[in-house]
């Protein structure tokens, strides 16, 4: 359901607002900024990602996320850039809140989102601009009821507005967009825990393969 549209006389018209857009990496955040850029509307992106591990990882995303912000004359709110000793201090806070959560029954990537979509609804109640949304909603990856219920959860405690829309269909051209432009593509979700699951996953297939070799 899109939230910045309005019936009038039976006519759907657009609204254009002032959004920050959580940038969970540069890759996800193509398609959802050229869809709602596309419409009018004036996107702010913020960069807050206490998650990503190791600290090398998290400089390679954030790198590329840099480089998308001068090709396409982006403006984008950095909450912990290139600041070693400040990334370290959000990545504790970060897992605190976390640990936190999850004692009282919730799941890693509940948290996670929690944390994140808090932090921007709380930067654009700060900064007054009129919404709030993730480039998390694109990707086919993540749990995406999960984010919804995050976003809105946000929302509901820090008093504006949370633009829910599924970006997935839009993944396929956004993933194009990436190889075009270069961008560094990681190969898990961001956090230690995704990081052994995907190494996991990729020794599995690497011995299905070779037992299906052997059999053959």
């Amino acid at each position: 359901m899109q939230t910045n549209r309005i019936d009038f006389n039976g006519l759907w018209y657009n609204i254009q607002m002032n959004i920050l857009m959580h940038l969970c990496c540069a890759n996800c955040a193509l398609y959802p900024l050229k869809t709602l850029m596309g419409r009018g509307d004036t996107v702010t992106g913020y960069w807050f990602n206490p998650n990503i591990e190791p600290l090398d990882e998290y400089n390679r995303r954030l790198s590329a996320m840099s480089q998308l912000e001068d090709r396409w004359s982006l403006e984008i709110i950095y909450n912990d850039i290139h600041d070693n000793a400040l990334y370290k201090h959000d990545n504790s806070l970060y897992k605190d809140a976390v640990r936190e959560i999850t004692t009282r029954g919730g799941t890693r990537c509940e948290a996670c989102y929690t944390v994140r979509l808090r932090h921007t609804a709380m930067k654009a109640k700060e900064t007054g601009l009129d919404a709030f949304t993730t480039s998390l909603l694109v990707s086919p990856y993540q749990r995406h009821e999960l984010v919804q219920e995050a976003g809105i959860e946000a929302a509901r405690v820090h008093g504006v507005e949370f633009i829910y829309e599924d970006f997935r269909p839009g993944w396929e051209e956004g993933t194009a967009i990436s190889r075009q432009l270069g961008l560094y593509r990681q190969n898990y979700c961001g956090c230690a825990a995704s990081k052994q699951e995907r190494e996991a996953e990729r020794q599995d297939r690497r011995e299905a393969r070779r037992a299906a070799r052997a059999i053959g």
